[in-house]
């Protein structure tokens, strides 16, 4: 049986699978709703959201097609159907890593709200795309370009700003670092880029190291592909 990580977005080994649009080995494939926008069907933390071990909640209507991909799984799905415009794409975008829960509880799902506020310590923020703009590299250690989502973590947590408008996101101006990357081992960051395309490329190597990870990057400019989320 698998060893689904304990902690959500946080491996304690290297990964083998993932939930993402990303091209890497081991990438189980995210569902692609056809109400949401072109630019963003492919990304799996507007789908899903992994809350620990085997559990996952998935947006209504797609719990079928994830437990066809993740075998032994506990997925449930939550009430609210996934579709463009925003806010209504961005109801499980909820960044769950360790003990801590980030939304925004006027748009997230009912259900996933109900067991985020009561199993996790859960910071509200206005962004709605809480896990598209949040890297955890520690359960104490985070990214985010969000100045709001910067100011209420700082209070819980180490965390370092960086600035927007680096990350591709086609048609869109630009995408996001949590939405980029993802905690593919124990200490090691899957970046889907290089990070010497982004102006903060010296804070960020540095804030890695500060915590003993090493970016594992991938060729070109910096894109967001959906977070990659590493289940086991």
């Amino acid at each position: 049986m698998q060893h689904f990580f304990k902690k959500a977005l946080l491996p304690d080994k290297d990964a083998d699978v993932f939930i993402t649009s990303a091209e890497i080995d081991g990438a189980v494939k995210p569902f692609l709703p056809e109400k949401l926008a072109e630019g963003i069907r492919h990304h799996a933390d507007l789908t899903i959201c992994h809350l620990g071990g085997k559990r996952f909640v998935t947006a209504l209507g797609t719990g079928e097609y994830y437990k066809e991909r993740i075998k032994n799984a506990d997925i449930k799905e939550g009430f609210t159907e996934v579709k463009s415009p925003y806010p209504l794409d961005a109801a499980y975008c909820a960044a769950v890593f360790g003990k801590f829960a980030v939304a925004n509880e006027k748009i997230t799902d009912p259900y996933l709200l109900s067991v985020l506020k009561e199993e996790f310590t859960f910071i509200n923020v206005s962004q709605g795309y809480a896990k598209c703009n949040i890297c955890p590299i520690r359960e104490n250690a985070v990214i985010t370009e969000d100045e709001g989502i910067y100011k209420k973590l700082s209070d819980y947590m180490d965390v370092l700003l960086i600035g927007k408008g680096d990350i591709s996101l086609p048609p869109y101006e630009y995408g996001f670092f949590g939405g980029s990357t993802g905690m593919i081992g124990k200490d090691k960051l899957f970046v889907n880029g290089k990070l010497k395309t982004h102006r903060d490329a010296e804070k960020i190597y540095a804030f890695l190291e500060k915590y003993s990870v090493k970016a594992i990057e991938r060729e070109g400019k910096i894109s967001d592909v959906g977070s990659v989320i590493a289940i086991f």
